[in-house]
């Protein structure tokens, strides 16, 4: 796999070069790899419903890269996927822009979306997509989020906490944005007090979500309990 690394002065990313998916993303100061599966890797999803179809969705790791550019101090990335193509509605003249920055500590993820159809509207833009999560060995997982008066913890790994329902969704879903919506900040942290702290780098008037999914599903449902395993057998 040919790759390329983004790195900052807490945190480093690993980029596949064809498709532009995130492979590789690690916690330097405590040694944690979030995402330690590559073929997990993915980078971003649009939503474009049809008239006949509304659940049309555009997946990013399936798209090939039109351009690529990496800094020579391994700080800056640019990528462009263009003429997307979609699930249902074959090519679209919609292009996706996205800058990957390492500024001091933070990683910054700057996604530009252009659409030059008339007759088809981005609906969603889920950027960036982390397609793994896990703890070092088999502790657990909390995500910490803003609440009405106190912090609201909920967990991810071994149990996956669901809040959609299935009529919704395909898989295991929780959504959280804290008050208000559009200025959210969360922790993902490990029992062992490793963890990473996700925020928007600037305020805008935008509404920002913060969407874990479980794939391919629980492995019993009345607990949510999370597959443990690298990969599941049927």
């Amino acid at each position: 796999m040919n790759t390329f690394k983004i790195k900052s002065n807490t945190v480093e990313l690993t980029f596949e070069k064809e498709y532009g998916n995130l492979v590789g993303m690690s916690v330097l100061n405590n040694e944690w790899s979030i995402l330690a599966r590559p073929h997990l890797g993915r980078n971003w999803e649009l939503l474009i419903p049809l008239q006949t179809r509304r659940n049309n969705p555009v997946f990013g790791y399936k798209q090939k890269l039109s351009t690529l550019y990496v800094s020579e101090d391994g700080k800056k990335a640019e990528m462009s996927w263009k003429n997307v193509v979609s699930e249902y509605g074959g090519t679209h003249d919609v292009h996706v822009f996205i800058t990957v920055e390492a500024i001091e500590d933070a990683i910054v993820w700057r996604t530009r979306v252009v659409n030059n159809e008339r007759n088809c509207i981005v609906e969603n833009v889920c950027s960036p997509i982390v397609g793994d999560l896990r703890p070092d060995g088999l502790r657990n997982i909390n995500v910490f989020l803003e609440g009405y008066s106190n912090p609201t913890i909920l967990n991810i790994r071994p149990n996956f906490t669901n809040n959609k329902g299935y009529w919704g969704v395909d898989t295991p879903t929780l959504v959280l944005n804290g008050p208000p919506a559009h200025t959210p900040y969360f922790l993902i942290r490990s029992e062992d007090n490793k963890g990473i702290y996700i925020a928007p780098y600037q305020n805008q008037d935008q509404h920002t979500l913060l969407r874990f999914r479980l794939f391919p599903g629980f492995v019993t449902d009345d607990a949510g309990q999370v597959p443990m395993d690298d990969f599941i057998g049927g």
